[in-house]
This record gives structure tokens, C-alpha cells and sequence, in this order.
């Protein structure tokens, strides 16, 4: 039990960059050799991620001038009946240590959940509701299976193709205002990270004036993740969408876009058809059928995709930056 302490204590130090360099190399070689090392450690990087993301409680105003006041009253009667006042301290002492002692069960309590919810195995989760949107259902047809066919020779090495060149990765950004930072940012904690069970899949970089939240995902749950945005969607006052190559090679920029044609765009099955859907709602945007709204705004929020596969996108990587200048 004490080995294991101290093997807690040397990993938290390691997060915490305390340990010198020995004692990082020994922590390093553990990691990379024992597998229960390496669980652990993983257990307490995700305790570390989730406290990150538990937003900071300041002490109320009138904390200060109670204590002073009850200092203040303290000093008052302990004039008149020093006795009685050295028994009601002893009391007030005492039910003190217990309402502390009860605060402090009771946070284990809460933290215990929370990172039993961490390290539980990821099932599915019943509390997700799919919202029901009309750009929605229409679904990418699918093709009929291949009928089967006799078994042909063999193909020797000679005779073989060259593999079919892999399609350049895409990228997709799509850049957001609001005036509602603080609204925007707990929604997405709690309707996209923990709700969906996201958690072992997205990663927190807080920074100054802004945060940033990765999503790694597939094709299929991009639609479920827009789902998220959909109900803080009105707090945006300005949108601007981006998608090209990942290279920069050539790309299409559609000003005030809706979430409506954002899906439309991402459900298209290549690359091409993705790009030429948003240069004609760019050009639709423009013209003023939709009215423009500049990203202006003091506070911006961020999402970008990122995309690799052949034809039909199936990996995504989903960035949601949020921008403040409080």
C-alpha cells in the first residue's frame, strides 16, 4: 500500500514537472514497461483533464466581513464571561470540524463519480436524444452489394496494378461570434464532451483569452456532434465556413453560413462535390439572399475539421476554439 503511494506521489510530480531528470527517465521506463504503471498513469491524466474542466467557484463578497464580524464578537464576549466563552468556542470549534468534515466526504463523494464515470468502460449512452431536423434526412444512397462471381486465378506479382493514390486530406473550418461566451463554452462541456461521452476522445487546451476543444470522430457522429450546436446556434451573431485541401492548395470561403447548409456541404461524397456546393452557397451568401453577419463580435468560437480518407470521409478531427476578451 505505501509502494503504491509513493508511486502516486512520483506520478503526480512527473504531470507536474517537480521530478528531476533520474527520477523522470525512472518514471518514463515504468511507464513504457509495467502495464499497471501505465494504467495508472493514464487514470490520473484523465483526473487531471476532467478537474481542468470544472469551472472555478470564487468565495462569495460578505465572506470576509463575516469572518471579521465573528471575530469581532468573539473578542466582544470574551470580555464579560471568559469561561463561557472558552466553552461555547470549544463547541463552535467542534461543530466547525463537522460541517468540514462532512463538506470534505461529501466532495470525495462527487469526485469519486466523476472519475468513475472516467475510467468506466465507454458504453452507450441513453440520455443522447438525435434531433429531428429536415436537411437531415435526406441519407447518401447506398450502392447494392456485388453479386458473387466464381473465383478467378490467381494473380501473380508481375501482373498486379499500382494501388490507387490515397485522396488529399481535407480541411474544414467554420469560424463563430457570440456575445455569450460563458453560456457557449459550459454547453459544450456538458452537451458535447460529457453527455456524449467524449471524454476519452477530445482533449481541453485552456489559454489566455481562449480554449480550445479537439474532437477525434468519424463521418457518422459529425451530424451528431452539429446536434450539440444546434441548441446554442441563435447566441451566434456572425459564421464564416472554410474547406479545401489540407495542403492550402485551393479552397472555398462561404460568409454567413446557416447549419443547415453546413450539412448539406459535409454530406456530399467527395471532395469535389463538397466544394462546389459551398462555392455556390458563397456565392448565394453574397449576393445578399441570406443577410450577412461579420464576425465582429469581441468573443469568436472555432470549429474545424480536418479530414482523411479516400472518397468518403470516415475520419474527422473536429477543433472548437472559443475566443474571449473578458
Amino acid at each position: 500500500m505505501k509502494d503504491n503511494e509513493t508511486l502516486e506521489e512520483l506520478l503526480n510530480g512527473y504531470l507536474d514537472g517537480q521530478l528531476d531528470e533520474r527520477q523522470c527517465t525512472e518514471i518514463k521506463r515504468l511507464i513504457a514497461h509495467d502495464p499497471d504503471v501505465a494504467k495508472c498513469f493514464t487514470q490520473l491524466q484523465k483526473t487531471r483533464q476532467l478537474i481542468g474542466l470544472m469551472p472555478r467557484q470564487h468565495a462569495p463578497d460578505e465572506l470576509l466581513d463575516n469572518v471579521k464580524a465573528d471575530l469581532e464578537r468573539t473578542a466582544l464576549l470574551s470580555e464579560y464571561d471568559q469561561r463561557s466563552h472558552k466553552t461555547l468556542g470549544v463547541v463552535h470549534l467542534y461543530s466547525r470540524k463537522l460541517l468540514s468534515a462532512a463538506a470534505m466526504l461529501l466532495l470525495l463523494a462527487i469526485l469519486g463519480a466523476v472519475v468513475y464515470k472516467v475510467v468506466a468502460p465507454a458504453g452507450e449512452n441513453p440520455n443522447i436524444v438525435m434531433l429531428n431536423t429536415d436537411w437531415k434526412k435526406s441519407k447518401p444512397a447506398t450502392l447494392p452489394a456485388p453479386a458473387a462471381v466464381e473465383a478467378e486465378p490467381a494473380i501473380t506479382a508481375s501482373q498486379t496494378k499500382p494501388a490507387a493514390p490515397v485522396q488529399p486530406a481535407m480541411r474544414m473550418e467554420l469560424e463563430l461570434a457570440t456575445a455569450e461566451y460563458a453560456a457557449v463554452t459550459d454547453h459544450i462541456v456538458k452537451n458535447l464532451i460529457v453527455a456524449q461521452n467524449l471524454l476519452d476522445s477530445s482533449s481541453v487546451d485552456r489559454q489566455s483569452g481562449f480554449t480550445i476543444y479537439t474532437f477525434n470522430c468519424t463521418r457518422s457522429n459529425v451530424g451528431r456532434i452539429l446536434d450539440g450546436l444546434e441548441v446554442v446556434w441563435p447566441k451566434f451573431t456572425g459564421s464564416k465556413f472554410v474547406i479545401g485541401p489540407d495542403s492550402g492548395a485551393y479552397e472555398a470561403t462561404v460568409g454567413a453560413i446557416t447549419l443547415e447548409q453546413i450539412m448539406q456541404i459535409i454530406t456530399q461524397r467527395t471532395d469535389a462535390e463538397q466544394i462546389k456546393l459551398a462555392s455556390d452557397f458563397a456565392m448565394i451568401n453574397s449576393s445578399g439572399a441570406i443577410e450577412p453577419n461579420a464576425l465582429a463580435s469581441p468573443v469568436a468560437a472555432k470549429v474545424v475539421f480536418a479530414t482523411q480518407d479516400q472518397k468518403i470521409v470516415d475520419k474527422i478531427k473536429l477543433v472548437i476554439k472559443i475566443i474571449s476578451t473578458n
